[in-house]
């Protein structure tokens, strides 16, 4: 392995010996190309006019930036706004559930790193933190998207990783009247569906003073993604039997003794790691409509008018079906036949516990608009001013899938005897598992043999035919009933003012003052009380006793039928759902003083012993909460613990000189500046206290939480900082350029990190978690240096880049174990996850780009990016930084001519650290991705096009890993590839 200076230094010799090697090469290429005087002359159109545009705006930029613009007006180059920019060196990206890319990472660096302005605005957010989501608004909305890999003082601040300006059409960048629409049909493979896209824009000019642009879209698009994942992982000590079969014990003080502690490859091995598994298929409805509206009047030569508005809202309910199983260390009694590999993770093991179904349901609600006014005014031959003042707003909720999150509905049933279940793994990403209940048997109390042989058992898809031939299994109990739902409402309030003097001598100066003042809240309302009530407990009362006809209705079968076949496991993957309202209906069915009934309608005691006929059966009783209904363990309450208000004021005023000159034959340009920001942040909510666990069945993992009223609190901080900027640019020959640059950043802790919540994550017996905010977060600063050489040929463009970034106070969640309930007999150990400022974390990069455009209408487009990064959490785990891949790259082949397009795409990511504290305190690792792409369109007339587009065609997967092992799953997603068929046109 190479060492850090011996890394910094590879990647400093690529950047200077790369660029010698690239431009030698184009050299050679353009003489070849020179030697054909009689090649026809293709009109600029389509790819080649955005690839052209993009490096006419990187080559007169007065710093390293790079864009992507639309092909054609309503044209951009994917569905998808992310996925363009992937195509931009030192861009990649992050992808929502489905594959779709959301958030974007510049130079390593995450999306809590960068700032996203639209039309130079700051853009109101539906997430809980500062993130844009690049899912939320159509591409077809777009007109390019300026990606700043250095800093201007007039840029602004927030970001140390890079800045990304989303920019709308205006009706003055098109000539007369122009009109544009497509429509398209979605396929979904993976879910076997079908959806629809739509979109046209409309863009007018009235006697050269005053024009017009509407632009509106539509997408409804369905799919499926099929998931294994881990809920929880655990250590256990590990032990030897006589007869050399190992067994992990949850209590070291049950060890029989004819065991001794295992000692593994002549090292003594105590401890081994394994986590629990859950196997689900989801499906969400994504429905997203927007669009914007752009008038312009230009009254006189010196004066224009911008006015522009974004509207877009963004639907996506899901629905979650998942078989679980929880094999925590105080739930069973051991796990025995256990196999463990050399990096000490379980790779083999069988165990008794209770077999558990998930149902789960998500809601994505959303809505976004911004009202934005800008005056350009050229008040004199040397003084140009501009005004600029923007409203935005974004409420409404966005939960998340997957089971970490704490919203949206999450309800669960089991099995009262436990199952036998068998972990194997063989390889690859997701281990064989199977899952083994017992079937359903009146002669015994809750109709489950406890005593069973494991050959009278039955699968999990054995209850699944049951479904199928009407036969619903009678044998679950209830355990889990969570709804939690987060109401985000974001404003923003911007306005500034610039100007721009003119030398006599030439050069300028660019001054100006700019105020954003942000509320964000995000209020919560659950019913966490009742989480886990009369309900809970492996031995809980059947279900059907309630009422066997909603008990019944409940039940529908697996709803798909290739189950994560993509991950070659064996896997329960024909086990039985159940739908959310379903259970809502049968829960609220129930009245207090009822009588526990079993699952053939008969009273039953609490052990699930019938009763003598004549006798008063035990009344229903939720968690000592007397005169409860079914219905009111489902209400949810508003909860001023877990809701949060930020409030943020920045003021800042910059200065910036706009310099030129000559350096022998070579011109060159420099702009040096400084910015000063002043931050005044109050992050206001409520807290409480644990005051009382109570468990309700002994040696089961279920518990009851009671807390404290909640007591309002405010923290206050404020910081002002003094951020000089410096770029030069100097002109070499007219195709060579060099640049480069030296700027102070900052980033302001994201949102979600500011917060006073401490939340309790989970409630299961020796797994109790907490997660809490911490508003007392420093800014993370850094001190960029940036050197690049571009090329700027007619048909190659090329660019090579070195970066570095010392980078001080960075945020990164540090796992610690605390002891809550001192005194108490309920009092124990936490796991307490905390945001908290780190000492340093360098970083190093290069950045290599070649585009080729021939005469014939084929190209290219490639380049990768090298980064290395190294980073110092305050718990001393020393790391990449979170979101930091070694090396990406792109590649893009392409060919047009006057009727037909053809793009062939594959993007490249490598692995990297997606949290260094994640689930349980381990590291989480996002193994490496890469996906193609294709593109197709054929002109029928003048003004009809046909075109398809697919995405993900080899099928890739999504893999995450913990601790950096391969074979200890954290989460795994299957998605599938998507096909979009439409016409395109303008009239």
């Amino acid at each position: 392995m190479l060492t850090r200076k011996k890394h910094i230094a590879r990647c400093i010799s690529l950047a200077i010996a790369l660029p010698s090697t690239l431009f030698t090469n184009i050299s050679v290429a353009q003489s070849q190309e020179v030697e054909e005087p009689d090649v026809e002359i293709i009109a600029v159109t389509g790819i080649r006019k955005s690839l052209e545009t993009a490096a006419s705006i990187k080559q007169e930029a007065g710093g390293i930036v790079d864009a992507i613009t639309a092909e054609e007006l309503g044209k951009f180059p994917d569905v998808n706004i992310a996925e363009s920019l992937q195509r931009v060196p030192g861009v990649a990206i992050a992808r929502a559930r489905g594959g779709a890319g959301r958030f974007i990472t510049i130079r390593g660096l995450g999306e809590e790193f960068n700032a996203v302005t639209f039309n130079g605005r700051l853009l109101a957010t539906e997430n809980i933190g500062r993130e844009f989501s690049f899912d939320n608004i159509a591409s077809e909305l777009v007109s390019r998207a300026e990606v700043y890999k250095t800093s201007e003082a007039r840029l602004g601040d927030g970001s140390i990783g890079g800045r990304v300006n989303i920019v709308s059409a205006r009706p003055f960048d098109n000539d007369g009247t122009v009109a544009a629409y497509s429509v398209a049909g979605l396929y979904d493979d993976f879910a076997d569906d079908t959806g629809s896209r739509a979109s046209g824009v409309y863009s007018t000019q009235l006697n050269d003073k005053f024009g017009i642009l509407a632009s509106v879209n539509y997408m409804n698009r369905v799919f499926r993604v099929d998931v294994a994942e881990s809920i929880d992982s655990f250590s256990i000590p590990l032990y030897q039997m006589n007869d050399g079969e190992l067994r992990g014990y949850g209590d070291p003080a049950n060890v029989p003794g004819d065991a001794s502690v295992f000692t593994g490859n002549g090292q003594q091995q105590v401890i081994g790691d394994y986590s629990s598994m859950s196997f689900a298929t989801a499906n969400e409805d994504i429905e997203r409509i927007g669009g914007t509206l752009a008038l312009q009047w230009r009254p006189s030569d010196i004066i224009q008018h911008n006015f522009d508005v974004l509207y877009t809202s963004f639907e996506s309910p899901g629905e979650y079906f998942a078989s679980a199983h929880y094999p925590c260390p105080g739930c069973v009694t051991s796990l025995n036949n256990v196999r463990v590999a050399d990096n000490g993770v379980l790779e083999g093991f069988d165990y008794l516990q209770s077999s558990e179904l998930n149902s789960r349901f998500t809601e994505v609600d959303t809505e976004t608009v911004q009202f934005g006014w800008n005056t350009e005014w050229r008040y004199s031959d040397k003084l140009d001013l501009e005004f600029d003042a923007a409203w935005s707003r974004a409420d409404g909720q966005r939960d998340n899938i997957v089971s970490g999150s704490g919203s949206g509905s999450f309800y669960v049933i089991g099995t009262p005897v436990p199952a036998f279940n068998t972990y194997d793994y063989q390889g690859g990403p997701v281990a064989n598992f199977s899952s083994l209940v017992a079937p359903y048997n009146p002669a015994f109390p809750r109709g489950l043999n406890p005593n069973i042989a494991q050959g009278d058992r039955v699968p999990l898809s054995a209850l699944n035919d049951g479904v199928i031939n009407g036969q619903p299994p009678q044998q679950y109990r209830g355990h889990f009933t969570r709804d939690s739902i987060n109401l985000i409402e974001d404003t923003v309030l911007s306005m500034k003012v610039d100007g721009e003097y003119l030398f006599d001598e030439g050069g300028s100066l660019k001054f100006g003052m700019d105020y954003v003042d942000r509320e964000k809240s995000n209020t919560v309302a659950d019913n966490r009380d009742r989480w886990c009530n009369y309900f809970c407990g492996s031995t809980g009362f059947s279900l059907r006793g309630i009422d066997a006809n909603l008990y019944d209705a409940m039940f529908q079968p697996f709803p798909v039928s290739d189950f994560l076949g993509d991950s070659g496991a064996s896997v329960p993957n024909f086990f039985p759902t159940f739908t959310r309202d379903g259970l809502r209906a049968l829960y609220s069915s129930l009245q207090p003083g009822a009588p526990i009934l079993n699952a053939e309608g008969m009273p039953e005691d609490a052990n699930g012993n019938p009763l003598p006929e004549g006798s008063d059966p035990r009344v229903h009783d939720f968690s000592g909460v007397a005169n409860t209904s079914g219905a009111d363990i489902l209400t949810t309450i508003a909860r001023p613990d877990q809701s949060n208000t930020i409030s943020e004021s920045v003021f800042g005023a910059y200065a910036q000189l706009e310099l030129e000159g000559s350096l022998g034959d070579m011109y060159w340009t420099a702009n040096a500046g400084v910015r000063i920001a002043r931050t005044d942040l109050t992050s206001s909510g409520a807290i409480n206290q644990i005051v009382n666990i109570e468990q309700l069945v002994p040696g089961a993992p279920d518990q009851v939480f009671s807390f404290s009223n909640d007591t309002p609190v405010a923290f206050n901080s404020h910081y002002t900082d003094v951020l000089p900027s410096f770029n030069f640019n100097l002109e070499a020959t007219e195709e060579l350029f060099i640049r480069a640059a030296f700027a102070e950043t900052i980033t302001r802790p994201t949102l979600n990190n500011l917060t006073t919540v401490q939340a309790v994550t989970s409630t299961n017996l020796s797994t109790e978690s907490i997660v809490a905010g911490n508003p007392n977060l420093a800014p993370t600063r850094a001190n960029n240096f940036d050197v690049s050489v571009e090329y700027y040929g007619e048909s190659i463009t090329a660019s090579a880049a070195i970066f570095y970034k010392d980078i001080s106070d960075t945020v990164s969640n540090v796992v610690t174990t605390e002891f809550i309930g001192e005194g108490q007999p309920w009092g124990r150990d936490f796991i307490v996850t905390r945001p908290t400022n780190n000492d340093s974390a360098e970083l190093v990069g290069v950045e290599l780009s070649l585009t080729h455009l021939f005469e014939s209408g084929f190209g290219y487009q490639t380049n990768v990016t090298l980064v290395d990064s190294e980073a110092e959490t305050a718990d001393g785990k020393v790391s990449s930084l979170e979101n930091v891949s070694d090396v990406t790259y792109n590649l893009s082949a392409f060919y047009e001519d006057d009727d037909f397009q053809a793009r062939l795409s594959y993007n490249f990511r490598g692995e990297y650290i997606r949290e260094i504290s994640g689930l349980q305190g381990r590291s989480e690792t996002v193994d490496d991705y890469g996906q193609w792409d294709a593109t197709f369109s054929y002109n029928v007339m003048e003004n009809l096009t046909l075109f398809l587009e697919g995405i993900n065609l080899t099928d890739e997967d999504e893999f995450v890993f913990f601790d950096g092992q391969a074979n200890y799953l954290r989460y795994y997603e299957e998605r599938g590839r998507r096909l979009n068929v439409g016409v395109r046109g303008t009239f």
